[in-house]
């Protein structure tokens, strides 16, 4: 699953200013053009980003609340 399938434009809406998962790359200052670029980031100040940007404390933070919320739409619990 790509991150953008994760991060829908509502999971989005409800956690941050971002509408989509590309916004919260290109507003992020760093340069993400592909998969390396952004394992290069470094953790720390990955999250710092998701921490100010979003209302949650880190990156994995984000993503497993994004799982969770995608399992839940896909088996329509």
């Amino acid at each position: 699953m790509s991150i953008p399938e994760l991060l829908t434009p509502n999971f989005l809406s409800g956690c941050s200013t971002f509408s989509s998962a590309q916004e919260l790359f290109d507003k992020s200052g760093f340069t993400i053009n592909s998969p390396s670029d952004f394992r290069a980031i470094p953790d720390e100040e990955w999250d710092a980003y998701i921490s100010k940007n979003t209302t949650y404390d880190s990156w994995s933070d984000m993503l497993k609340m994004a799982g969770s919320e995608w399992a839940r739409n896909q088996l329509k619990i």
